[in-house]
C-alpha cells in the first residue's frame, strides 16, 4: 500500500515515544483511534486483528495505525516483553493511504528506519514539539515514503498478479472482497490492475470465462447450459450474448463448426 505525501497537507506531530507491553492485549474495538500512528516493532510479537483480518508484526517492522481504525493488538509475551517505537500525528488536508485499516509494511528497507525513529523519540522527549523535532518527524515521512515507494515498485505487481488468480480462480468472489484480501482499496486496486493487464478486473474476469467456455466447447461435450452454469453465467442467455461479443459467433454455432472441421 502506497504513502502519498501531499505538498497541501499539513502534519502535525502529537507525541513519540517507546512503549514496553507486558500484557497481552490492547484494543480499539470499541472506540476508534483517535489519531494516525506509525509504530516500529523493536522486539517481539504483535498480532493485530481488524475486520476479520489478521496482520502479524515481527521486530523490524513497521505498521500504519490509522485515524479512526478500529483493531485489536495482541502482544506475545511469552519470551518478554514487547517494545516499540511509536509516532502519533494528525493531518489536515490530506491523507497517507487509501484505506482504513492498519498497513503493514516489511523488509530489510523497513529495518533500516530503526535510527529515525529512535531520533524522533529522543528529540521529542528531550525537547517536546520542537522547530527540531517536528523537522526529524518530516525526515522520518519522507525516508518512510521514498521506501514504501521503492518496495512498492517490486511487489505491487506481485499483488496485482495475486489478484488475477483469484478473478480466475473463484467467480463468487467480489472485486471489492479481493481487494481486501490484497490489502488495497477497491479503487485502488482497479486502477493498478487496469494499469497491468489493460483493462478492469470484471472484463479480466469476464475474459478468461470466455475464453474457458471456449475450451470446454472444443474438448468436451458438456451441455451449453452445464457450462455457463459452471463457468458462473447462471443467465443462459447473457452467456450467449457475452460469447457472441468475443467471437462474433453463438456457442452452439461455434461448436458445429468446430466439429465440421475436426
Amino acid at each position: 500500500m502506497s504513502i502519498t505525501l501531499s505538498n497541501e497537507a499539513e502534519y502535525t506531530l502529537y507525541r513519540a515515544f517507546v512503549q514496553t507491553w507486558r500484557t497481552k492485549k490492547y484494543s480499539y474495538k470499541n472506540s476508534a483511534r483517535m489519531d494516525y500512528g506509525f509504530l516500529y516493532l523493536l522486539n517481539g510479537h504483535i498480532t493485530y486483528t481488524f475486520d476479520g483480518q489478521k496482520i502479524e508484526m515481527y521486530s523490524g517492522d513497521i505498521i500504519y495505525l490509522p485515524k479512526g481504525s478500529y483493531y485489536e493488538a495482541e502482544f506475545d509475551i511469552s519470551l518478554g516483553e514487547v517494545k516499540n517505537y511509536l509516532v502519533n500525528f494528525d493531518i489536515t488536508g490530506g491523507d497517507l493511504c487509501d484505506t482504513k485499516d492498519p498497513v503493514l509494511y516489511y523488509g530489510d528497507k523497513m529495518q533500516v528506519l530503526s535510527g529515525y525513529f529512535k531520533d524522533v523519540v529522543e528529540s521529542y522527549s528531550n525537547e517536546g514539539n520542537s522547530l527540531l523535532t517536528r523537522s526529524l518527524f518530516y525526515r522520518l515521512l519522507h525516508t518512510l515514503y521514498s521506501a514504501v515507494e521503492i518496495k512498492n515498485r517490486s511487489e505491487i505487481d506481485g499483488y496485482i498478479a495475486k489478484g488475477a488468480e483469484l478473478l480466475e480462480g473463484d467467480y463468487e468472489m467480489s472485486v471489492e472482497d479481493i481487494a481486501k484480501k490484497l490489502h488495497l482499496s477497491r479503487s485502488a486496486f482497479q486502477k493498478r490492475f487496469k494499469s497491468v493487464y489493460g483493462m478492469s478486473p470484471i472484463q479480466y474476469r469476464t475474459v478468461k470465462r470466455i475464453e474457458k467456455a471456449k475450451d470446454y466447447l472444443d474438448t468436451t461435450d458438456m451441455p451449453i447450459k452445464e457450462i455457463a452454469d459452471e463457468l458462473g453465467f447462471y443467465d443462459l442467455s447473457y452467456f450467449y450474448k457475452i460469447f457472441e461479443k468475443h467471437f462474433d459467433v453463438s456457442p452452439k454455432k461455434y461448436r458445429d463448426n468446430f466439429k465440421m472441421y475436426f
